[in-house]
């Protein structure tokens, strides 16, 4: 659980105390119930993430290898799973959408969680695949051949390697056909269409296409990462409601590191034809464009244990909040505190309950101990 910090920068200062001048608790209560009438679709593959922890005793002797002792495997589910449990916090429904291998069980596992924070699920069988799998490999501080996992005090956060299952590059013509007809026939009854593209195949451009006709309301992000660098870039969506991206990939489609990011966005929302842009920046927080800068935020997370899904979790309340016409500044102030909750957390072991979100919101927004306002 994150509670609100007791000392924050001064750049923090300033925003809240600006922030303070404009929201009241009684704005954070209204904008949770204009999310909680929300009926919600979100698309997008599902991430089945595994942390493998394990004690480094040395090196092989053979060779130059670090030779680790296994301790304990954690599943947790992520992409847009991850995505469903956050907004399943806030709105009256959450469906969700993704394709599954068929050479491993995580389906099943995936369903009898997802089931238990009522969000209904519909998976397409992806024939001779994987699902999408990443193993992280995670050990704790510096070989001791007497140290053991139960002596540490803390659980270890020292990534030693990654291994990731994934599918084919291609979606097989007959899967994505029972996608897109599924698509068809349900996606205009949502509120609101979360389209969360990890690049790992169930967003082909023809699925996007029925989600951008069929939607009242939609809202993308287009995932960096290791297996997809520079490929699967935000820009292949065409006509989007909202956008929500970090960075990065904000600015891979002009291929520049330096020039002003409200620039960068400018050109993102010409060619896109989109509506807002909202920017993920990590320890520099978050910014909402439409056409100007209308929101930004500092990084509020005091206590940073793993940003591994952050962003998931801000894309979720982003997309809710911009469905239900929250005010952008308000928008933004709830996002930055969604993140700050997501880096508390070990990867995506629980959602952002809306207790929490709300308990951290209005500590920021009536003031921190010991001030006077």
């Amino acid at each position: 659980m994150l509670s609100a910090p007791r000392a924050v920068s001064e750049p923090v200062r300033g925003y809240l105390d600006n922030l303070r001048t404009r929201f009241r608790t009684c704005d954070l209560v209204g904008a949770a119930d204009a999310l909680s009438g929300l009926r919600v679709l979100v698309v997008g593959d599902l991430i089945i993430d595994e942390y493998c922890y394990c004690t480094v005793s040395g090196t092989v002797s053979k060779y130059p290898v670090i030779a680790a002792i296994y301790d304990d495997l954690h599943r947790m589910v992520g992409g847009g799973a991850v995505i469903a449990r956050h907004a399943r916090q806030y709105a009256r429904s959450v469906d969700y959408v993704c394709t599954v291998g068929d050479r491993d069980r995580h389906a099943e596992f995936a369903a009898a969680l997802l089931v238990t924070e009522d969000v209904a699920t519909r998976f397409f069988a992806w024939p001779d695949s994987f699902t999408v799998t990443k193993r992280r490999y995670i050990t704790g501080g510096y070989p001791n051949p007497l140290t053991r996992a139960a002596d540490q005090p803390h659980r270890p956060n020292i990534r030693l390697f990654e291994i990731g299952y994934v599918p084919p590059r291609q979606l097989p013509p007959a899967v994505e056909d029972v996608v897109c007809e599924h698509l068809e026939r349900v996606a205009g009854s949502y509120d609101a269409v979360i389209l969360a593209d990890f690049g790992h195949g169930l967003v082909t451009p023809r699925v996007a296409d029925v989600v951008g006709r069929r939607a009242r309301w939609w809202a993308v992000n287009a995932q960096t990462n290791s297996s997809n660098y520079g490929f699967n870039r935000v820009t292949k969506f065409q006509g989007p409601d909202f956008v929500c991206i970090d960075e990065l990939e904000a600015r891979l489609p002009s291929g520049s590191r330096d020039r002003p990011i409200e620039d960068i966005v400018a050109e993102l929302k010409a060619e896109m034809r989109c509506g807002t842009v909202m920017v993920t920046r990590g320890s520099a927080g978050l910014i909402l464009f439409n056409g100007t800068v209308v929101g930004q935020a500092p990084a509020l997370a005091t206590t940073i244990v793993d940003t591994v899904g952050a962003g998931d979790a801000v894309l979720a309340m982003a997309s809710l909040c911009r469905a239900a016409a929250v005010d952008e500044a308000l928008t933004v102030f709830l996002g930055a505190c969604v993140g700050a909750i997501a880096a508390s957390i070990v990867g995506n072991e629980e959602p952002v309950r809306k207790e929490e979100l709300l308990r951290l919101a209005d500590s920021l927004l009536v003031g921190l101990p010991g001030e006077t306002r």
